[in-house]
């Protein structure tokens, strides 16, 4: 049997002004119950001032059902969810990106590391009190520590310091990457003194500053070979592990003076290559990274406009370039970018070391035998990861801040709000299509909440008036056992009867 259009419509009628009645009243309900928890000893005006303090709490699965039923009627507002999940989306991807960003680079700045080379003696021939028996000996001191941002900003000046004095990577004169200056002398020797060695609190690194062993990977130290045939030089190489210190010492028996070869190997973060000096014509540098080197080819590859346009992989070989293949392979006119850049790998070369030489005196003070440099060198400034860490971003969700809690538990209160009002509305709308009917489900509604609250079996008295109630399937089931066990009470009382009276 086909049920027609208008009744399936009464139907769908039907269903939805029993769900809008059972609705409003599962709210008022609620209401009810948070009305009888809020109220108090001291009354209507406790309550209000306990509401006032105290925010209600938010219904959140609540509010996310209201979104959802909000998101299905309202096409703004299902526009301003779709926004949001692409911001979401977009706020994490950078997020990500931050976090790689930070992981795989080295974030550097330029410091000025002041490097001391002095040297001590003792027991030297004519000095007063020296016997015979005392072994005349000297003792070499490099250390150095970083400079504060107020102490390298006021640059110090030497009258007495030429390019002849400093050589650094085998250039006479200065280095405009790294390399070192002659600074004015120290009236304190450090190590002797403490107060030349100030904090770092000016500066943006975290941690400790570098020490001296921190900044130098290498240090060698050649003496007088014809004063010192065996061990005249002697290399300190820095191992994984090994604690940093504030300088290197070397101690020996003698009583000439000479002068020592120190090279310093710096230790640059990240690496610095020499570039030959064909490739340094083209980029106009001498030691970089080899990042750097790669990104100062294509640029000369750019600005002369020598990438093919048929195929923008290989790069047209200009006079420039072909410098960089020598002189067997300047018949080739073109060459591939990954080609290109395997040649000017072999263009680079480990970073010379800063050679300085030292007189080691020794007579007068030990203040006018100390030299001072100037190193320039990149310290890792971990200030970017700190900051990054701070607001969140190496968290595995979002970055959180009190304004968007603030902001999201309004949303969460508006959407509950809405509900409560989408009830109402759905209640007054089931009034007022049907009103008998939506009486009658309501009538209904409150009465089996008042059997299940006055402990009813369910059964519905109505239906059982009438003869069809038990005529139903039921009832076959139930008269047989319902004979059976009163049979079988009824043997069992016999039974106790007959014990009874025997």
């Amino acid at each position: 049997m086909e049920s027609s259009p208008s009744n399936s419509a009464a139907l769908n009628a039907e269903i939805d002004v029993g769900k809008a009645a059972a609705d409003f009243l599962a709210s008022a309900s609620e209401r009810r119950k948070r009305a009888r928890a809020s109220m108090g000893p001291m009354g209507e005006h406790a309550r209000k001032r306990h509401v006032s303090s105290h925010p209600a709490k938010v219904n959140v699965e609540a509010a996310r059902k209201s979104a959802l039923a909000l998101a299905r009627e309202s096409s703004s507002y299902k526009k301003l969810m779709e926004m949001e999940e692409r911001l979401d989306l977009a706020i994490m991807r950078k997020q990500q990106d931050i976090k790689e960003t930070l992981k795989s680079q080295f974030f550097s700045e330029k410091r000025i590391f002041r490097l001391y080379i002095f040297n001590t003696y003792r027991s030297q021939p004519d000095t007063p009190g020296v016997t015979s028996e005392d072994v005349a000996s000297w003792s070499l001191r490099i250390q150095g520590h970083l400079l504060q941002r107020s102490e390298q900003s006021n640059p110090v000046q030497n009258g007495n310091a030429s390019e002849s004095d400093i050589r650094v990577a085998g250039v006479p004169g200065l280095s405009t990457i790294s390399g070192a200056t002659r600074a004015a002398s120290s009236t304190q020797i450090p190590g002797v003194s403490g107060s030349h060695q100030a904090a770092e609190s000016a500066s943006v690194l975290v941690g400790p500053p570098p020490k001296c062993s921190d900044v130098f990977s290498r240090v060698i130290v050649e003496l007088d070979k014809q004063l010192y045939p065996e061990n005249n030089m002697i290399e300190w190489k820095r191992k994984d592990g090994e604690p940093s210190s504030n300088g290197f010492e070397i101690s020996r028996a003698g009583s000439k003076e000479f002068t020592a070869k120190i090279y310093l190997y710096v230790d640059h973060r990240p690496e610095q290559f020499r570039v030959s000096w064909p490739l340094s014509r083209l980029i106009g540098v001498k030691r970089e990274t080899k990042k750097n080197i790669f990104v100062g080819v294509w640029q000369y590859v750019k600005k002369n406009r020598l990438q093919c346009v048929d195929d923008r992989t290989t790069v047209r070989l200009n006079p420039g370039l072909k410098t960089l293949l020598g002189p067997v392979n300047q018949n080739v006119q073109t060459l591939k970018l990954q080609q290109l850049f395997a040649i000017i790998k072999s263009h680079l070369g480990p970073t010379e070391p800063i050679q300085i030489d030292y007189d080691v005196k020794l007579n007068g003070d030990v203040v006018d035998n100390q030299d001072c440099y100037d190193i320039e060198v990149n310290v890792q400034d971990t200030s970017l990861i700190e900051s990054a860490r701070k607001a969140g971003v190496f968290g595995l969700g979002l970055p959180q801040s009190t304004e968007y809690e603030a902001l999201s538990e309004k949303h969460m209160v508006a959407l509950q709000k809405i509900a409560e009002h989408k009830k109402r509305r759905d209640f007054f709308e089931g009034f007022c299509s049907n009103p008998v009917q939506f009486i009658n489900h309501l009538i209904l509604s409150q009465t089996r909440d008042l059997k299940v609250l006055g402990g009813s079996t369910g059964r519905n008295p109505e239906e059982e008036r009438r003869a069809s109630f038990y005529q139903q399937q039921w009832v076959y089931e139930a008269v047989p056992r319902y004979l059976l066990r009163k049979a079988i009470a009824d043997t069992a009382e016999e039974t106790v009867e007959s014990m009874l009276k025997s």
